[in-house]
């Protein structure tokens, strides 16, 4: 049962929020790199 990434990455994030993770912002780039891989994300 394999989502795509972009889902995965987006129950990730609800969970975040549902916790109130501060870290959310740093989970969000490293969701960004795992879907995108942009060194705009990676410099971060």
């Amino acid at each position: 049962m394999k989502k795509s990434p972009s889902d995965q990455a987006a129950a990730v994030l609800l969970h975040l929020v549902k916790k109130g993770s501060l870290t959310k912002c740093k989970t969000t780039g490293r969701l960004e790199v795992n879907g995108n891989s942009k060194s705009k994300v990676v410099k971060k």
